[in-house]
């Protein structure tokens, strides 16, 4: 005859009496032991998934970049004032620019995407731009102060005026 599984309840009876400790205490222990198990189950659990799938950032940057784009679209404009020194760096880091830029339409934001040409040469641009009514050809360009053979011809791929 087999003989019958005993009661863990029993056991831990036993237990709590070679220990020599209270109701009280042997409660205590008991809840102790279960959160034990339980963190130990939950740390088990998440080191066998990712946090986050792995597109998830992905499409994050994705969404974020596209937003700031559509922002500064409707931020910028063509004037001066649009576009300060404090947030050209932060163009330029984010956005990879895509060449050609065109000169007659571009803001001064995308212009400082062009190699040598900085805040204040992208206003100058601008300005040349309001009062002689856009660039007819690129070589205009070298009308600007600032703006000779070597810099124009290191932004003459990168342009354009159409």
């Amino acid at each position: 005859m087999a003989k019958k599984p005993r009661n863990v309840i029993f056991h831990l009876y036993r237990l709590q009496q070679k220990l020599a400790i209270t109701n009280r205490e042997a409660h205590a222990l008991t809840v102790l032991l279960f959160f034990i198990v339980l963190g130990t189950l939950i740390s088990i659990y998440q080191s066998s998934r990712p946090a986050v799938s792995p597109g998830f950032y992905a499409t994050t940057d994705s969404l974020f970049l596209a937003a700031t784009k559509e922002m500064q679209q409707h931020t910028a404009s063509d004037t001066v004032q649009a576009d300060t020194p404090a947030t050209a760096p932060l163009t330029s880091q984010f956005f990879k620019p895509t060449f050609p830029i065109n000169i007659n339409t571009a803001t001064a934001a995308e212009l400082e995407l062009l190699p040598r040409i900085g805040p204040r040469m992208a206003t100058r641009i601008i300005t040349f731009r309001q009062t002689h009514g856009g660039f007819r050809t690129k070589a205009e360009l070298k009308q600007i102060k600032g703006i000779g053979e070597k810099t124009y011809a290191g932004l003459e791929n990168k342009i354009t005026i159409e």
